[in-house]
This record gives structure tokens, sequence and C-alpha cells, in this order.
């Protein structure tokens, strides 16, 4: 054996250990490209989401405006009730007033 030899033997095994960690290197490569693409939803998959979330702000919305019509009934409804009460307390106090005369 000669000094070319054991070089050229050498330079073999680096070879192929670059060439084995380079292969190790793409695998891992195209593996996580590939998990990247199947994390992503489908378009049909995004599209649902988005139409489920508009229809929920929908609902909150209605939810919310009835929940405000309903406040707003009972507040009027209770002013009524208290003018009522009030004309009821005038109409006693002339009838009292006109009692005394």
């Amino acid at each position: 054996m000669t000094a070319a030899d054991l070089i050229s033997k050498e330079e073999k095994v680096l070879v192929a250990v670059g060439e084995s960690i380079g292969s190790a290197i793409g695998s891992i490569s195209a593996a996580a490209t590939n998990a990247a693409a199947r994390l992503m939803p489908k378009p049909a998959t995004r599209r649902r989401a988005a139409k489920r979330a508009k229809a929920a702000v929908r609902s909150t919305k209605k939810a919310v405006s009835r929940a405000a019509r309903s406040t707003k009934r009972k507040s009027a409804a209770g002013l009524r009730k208290a003018a009522k009460s009030a004309k009821k307390t005038a109409r006693k106090a002339r009838r009292a007033v006109g009692r005394r005369r």
C-alpha cells in the first residue's frame, strides 16, 4: 500500500460520510416541508371556519340588541308605571282639596 492508496481510501470514506449527512439533512428538510403543508388547513376548512366565525358574531350582535331592546322596554314600562301612579296621586290630591272646601 502506498500513501496515494491511503489518501484515496480516506477521501472515499469522507465522501461517503458527507453524502450520508447530506442525504439525512435532505430527508429531514423534506419531512419538515411536508409537515408544514399538512398542518395548514385546506381552503374549504378555512372558508368554513370563517363562515362560522361570522355567524357567531352575527348571533352575538342579535343577542346584544335583543337584550338592549328588552331593557329599553322594561325601563319604558317603569316610566309609564311611575307616570300613572303620579297622575293617580295628583287626582287623589285634587279630590281631597275639593272635599275640604
